[in-house]
């Protein structure tokens, strides 16, 4: 009782105090008789706790320092381990009660010292592959960044640029870890990630990684060059950067290309499918211009026969269909190659060899959708131009086909699907820009059975 009666009388004394010793006397008035001076100096301790609570916690933040701090001195090996989930929840509190007021004398180097350590726990772990110790150097990040900010620590862009890159292998690691727990394999992974968002994650990940990494090596080489002009604290720090080889993610790495690899060959592999629908539809005017069968190119009995002998033999409606998918299937493959492609290059995954392979197959794809719509259109042409030509139909008939033809050239004019109108039998081409200039109002088009 009398010591509680000093302690809130001597600025000294209560200058000192922490967290620890209050309720220290909490626990041994708590222990004695309740009368009148037991209770007057428990609610004396309560008014100096409230009055001096940023006191108080400065003053616990250096003893909690200075433990830190022995444990790390005492241990030859280094490998220590004091700061963990508790130590960085109890750092934060005693932080945040701080205040922003003036720390006592000795606290700020302390604090840049504790900032050191806590790297080296980071780095003594980053290697590891658990996630609870990974989400543990999380943790740790930001009480190191805040110790180095409050101790006014000289060598807080060293400790920021460790910290980042430190946090960018981490958060790759538990990312990769994410991606792998969907499934056993990687197919079973693309199945449950169907759209590649985590997969995408992953590689941004990947890619922060690397340019962090970027940053460390010109961090390491700057302090490199400084020699004898480096501070202690630098020093330290660029010692510890030479021993350091754990934020290492070839693991990660070789996960993610597996995986591209992967979706490279699925993309192939579906244009294939759908390439080999529209050839077996087109057959072998696919390789072969049935334009040289013509004996007279420029009249249209000619042009006509010669399109009955050969590509008007050719399904219309099974072939608009093939084309569809074909056109989807392509379509995919270039969001995927403009999607991954920069992404690999940035992330540092060696994907560029597939990745070309794709764009080969899907460039030689697109050129014979191309052929094959083109035949699908001279085709219709020819069938409408047959019609309009022929005195026994109806010029309500003749209009129809008309708008058809119309419709069908400017499927060729927009290169849609891949048309092209150089392509296109010279009869027809001009046959059908005439009929253009003398389209019908109506753009409706007709049934193609």
């Amino acid at each position: 009782v009398a010591y509680v009666g000093k302690l809130c009388n001597d600025p000294c004394l209560s200058s000192t105090i922490t967290t620890k010793d209050l309720k220290d006397l909490e626990a041994a008035l708590d222990s004695m008789n309740d009368d009148d001076r037991v209770l007057a100096a428990e609610q004396k301790l309560k008014a100096f706790a409230t009055k001096h609570n940023n006191a108080i916690a400065k003053q616990d933040l250096f003893s909690w320092a200075r433990s830190f701090k022995k444990a790390h001195e005492d241990c030859e090996a280094g490998d220590v381990h004091a700061l963990d989930i508790d130590a960085i929840k109890s750092v934060q509190t005693m932080m945040q009660r701080c205040g922003s007021g003036t720390l006592p004398d000795d606290l700020p180097e302390l604090l840049r010292e504790c900032a050191f350590y806590g790297v080296k726990e980071m780095y003594s772990e980053v290697a590891s592959s658990e996630k609870k110790v990974l989400e543990g150097v999380l943790a740790k990040i930001g009480v190191v960044q805040t110790l180095s900010r409050t101790g006014n620590d000289p060598c807080k862009p060293v400790v920021d640029t460790i910290c980042a890159s430190v946090k960018a292998s981490v958060v790759t690691k538990l990312k990769c870890q994410q991606w792998i727990a969907l499934g056993e394999n990687i197919e079973n992974r693309l199945r449950r990630d169907s759209k590649h968002l985590l997969l995408k994650q992953c590689m941004e990940a990947h890619k922060l990684f690397f340019q962090e990494a970027t940053a460390m090596e010109s961090l390491c080489y700057k302090l490199a060059e400084a020699g004898a002009g480096l501070s202690f604290s630098e020093k330290l720090y660029h010692e510890l950067n030479h021993k350091v080889v754990a934020t290492q993610i070839e693991e990660c790495t070789t996960e993610l290309l597996d995986t591209v690899k992967m979706l490279v060959c699925q993309s192939i592999r579906k244009l294939d499918v759908a390439f080999e629908s529209v050839a077996n539809i087109v057959g072998e005017w696919l390789q072969k211009s049935w334009h040289d069968s013509c004996e007279n190119p420029d009249l249209l009995e000619s042009v006509v026969t010669a399109s009955a002998n050969t590509i008007s033999k050719i399904r219309v409606k099974p072939l608009k269909s093939a084309l569809a998918d074909l056109e989807k299937d392509i379509s995919q493959s270039e969001e995927f190659l403009a999607a991954f492609t920069s992404l690999c290059d940035q992330s540092k995954i060696p994907a560029g060899e597939d990745l070309a392979k794709l764009a080969e197959s899907k460039a030689s794809k697109q050129e014979g959708m191309g052929k094959a719509a083109v035949i699908l259109s001279e085709s219709v042409i020819i069938f409408c131009l047959k019609v309009i030509n022929n005195d026994k139909e109806s010029a309500g008939e003749k209009e129809k086909k008309k708008s058809l033809l119309v419709s069908q050239w400017a499927e060729v004019e927009a290169e849609s699907q891949g048309r092209s109108e150089d392509l296109v039998h010279p009869f027809v081409k001009n046959m059908a820009i005439k009929l253009m200039k003398s389209k019908p109002e109506s753009k409706s088009k007709a049934d193609l059975e």
